[in-house]
């Protein structure tokens, strides 16, 4: 059996006036999977995960109030999206030790759109987004 790679998530960078606390989800080879919630006391450190060695996939978001599930976030429809943090990266873990840092970044926005009611609107009005990491469904 091969020795596992050290992956090393460096949380020096999360805003904790911002976050509170946030899900933590890896992914490696095998089927591996390792999931953990990390409170604000483990901001401003490391955190180690051992995972076998290959390509690893991390996953840390805040925000989320119970919106995620196997395929990332869904969001209920006719919901607002909440604000929610997100941080992802595929990391080479070929080695006996990988360092990643986790910024979480904002992923939301808020769009108001005014009509005015006493005109006539004939246009359709479509928006679209370059957004990854969760469905509207």
């Amino acid at each position: 059996m091969e020795c596992p790679c050290r992956l090393v998530l460096d949380m020096t960078a999360v805003d904790t006036l911002t976050v509170k606390d946030a899900d933590m989800y890896v992914s490696a080879a095998n089927g591996f999977a390792f999931k953990d919630v990390l409170d604000s006391n483990r901001f401003g450190t490391t955190y180690e995960v051992s995972v076998p060695k290959g390509q690893a996939k991390v996953w840390v978001y805040a925000g989320s109030e119970d919106l995620a599930g196997p395929d990332g976030l869904s969001i209920p429809y006719g919901q607002d999206c909440p604000e929610i943090y997100m941080h992802f990266s595929e990391v080479d873990a070929s080695g006996e030790y990988v360092r990643e840092d986790i910024v979480l970044r904002k992923n939301f926005c808020t769009l108001s759109i005014l009509v005015d009611e006493g005109k006539s609107f004939d246009h359709q009005i479509a928006v679209r987004g370059n957004v990854s990491g969760y469905d509207s469904s």
